[in-house]
């Protein structure tokens, strides 16, 4: 076991027993809903995280996690917890964020109220406000 509170193992990148509806495939990674024990013993309510499994002979994660670490301190970009490497693949635990990716809800939905528009340009300049103060933008 990676870690105790992960529900995968290291010799298993496929899909984990424990595998539910809740559970995300995407390209040459594999992702994961668990939840962070330690956490809850402090907190009333659980902090559940996304173990993200990435083939390193299929993609390099190198730059995601460098962008995670340089930028994740924002409310609107996840946190990364933390990274393990076994050689072969790499886990990526970031925060579960549970509204999910916003063009897959822009795409879906396709008509707002001008309130969600609102909301929605205000939560992306935010965000782009802060990426160029840190200089990632220009």
């Amino acid at each position: 076991c990676l870690h105790s509170n992960l529900l995968l193992f290291s010799d298993s990148p496929g899909i984990p027993p424990s595998a539910n509806a809740h559970q995300l495939f995407r390209g040459f990674s594999f992702v994961a809903i668990t939840s962070d024990d330690e956490s809850q013993a402090m907190q009333t309510v659980g902090v559940h995280s996304i173990v993200q499994i990435i083939d390193k002979s299929k993609r390099d994660p190198t730059e995601e996690i460098e962008i995670l670490l340089r930028y994740g301190q924002h409310p609107n970009i996840i946190t990364l917890k933390d990274v393990y490497d076994d050689g072969k693949y790499v886990y990526v635990v970031t925060e579960l964020m549970k509204g999910g990716e916003l063009l897959d809800k822009i795409l879906r939905q396709k008509f707002f109220s001008e309130r969600e528009a609102s909301a929605v340009l205000f939560t992306i300049t935010k965000t782009v406000e802060y990426l160029h103060a840190q200089g990632c933008l220009s």
